[in-house]
């Protein structure tokens, strides 16, 4: 069936498709091994391996009580925020996530079981023939999107060209009025929570997103396997 490229059985599948294991070393301070690996179509693929009930990343979790240390166990890399940022976003599937965070579906997928070890996703089947889940976000990742909120607000100041515009617009529902890059509503001072704002993606980013989408859509064969 066309698009219907199942990446989560392939990557699971590739465990049993191993011809050779060499240079494996344990890295102490996340608590993994890591080695190359040669598949079946003798492509080389660097697999992490991750061990225990929480995946063993933090061997050293303990070893501080700074709750900024602490929180950048579990999101302090580009692709776990870029992965939270599509959740965010209404984005729930798996190919929806890889096509508009550019990762590879490998590393999608390591980051994906990482923050689902951490309490941060949830996984939840939506077919079961091919079995397929979809991920939503817990209580734990809702609580980060202040975070992810405050890093739109500094990115919009200090990262980009002020003849850019703004990607996403928020609205404050009660009152109608475009609150910028505030969490303090400027024309009603009410103070504004995610679910009191409607957003507004601008042109350029939907273009942005949808040459994304249709860039991966041609690199794929008619059964959506990667060309």
């Amino acid at each position: 069936m066309s698009g219907s490229y199942n990446y989560e059985k392939h990557i699971v599948n590739n465990g049993g498709r191993f011809r050779a294991i060499s240079g494996a070393r344990y890295d102490a301070q996340y608590g993994r091994y890591a080695w190359t690996c040669s598949v079946a179509k003798r492509v080389t693929m660097n697999f992490v391996v991750t061990l225990g009930k929480n995946m063993k990343r933090r061997a050293n979790l303990s070893a501080t009580v700074c709750p900024v240390a602490r929180s950048l166990d579990v999101v302090g890399d580009r692709w776990s925020v870029l992965i939270l940022r599509e959740l965010f976003m209404g984005a729930s599937r798996f190919e929806e996530i890889l096509i508009q965070t550019e990762a590879t579906p490998q590393m999608l997928a390591t980051r994906l079981k990482a923050l689902e070890a951490d309490g941060m996703v949830e996984r939840h089947p939506y077919q079961h023939k091919p079995l397929r889940h979809e991920y939503r976000l817990t209580e734990k990742a809702t609580a980060f999107y202040p975070v992810v909120y405050a890093l739109r607000a500094w990115g919009e100041t200090w990262c980009k060209d002020g003849s850019e515009g703004v990607a996403v617009r928020f609205t404050h529902r009660a009152c109608g009025h475009d609150v910028g890059l505030a969490d303090v509503c400027p024309v009603c001072g009410t103070p504004v929570e995610r679910s009191e704002l409607d957003a507004q993606v601008s042109e350029g980013f939907k273009k942005e997103r949808a040459d994304r989408r249709a860039a991966f859509k041609a690199s794929r064969d008619p059964e959506g396997r990667p060309q």
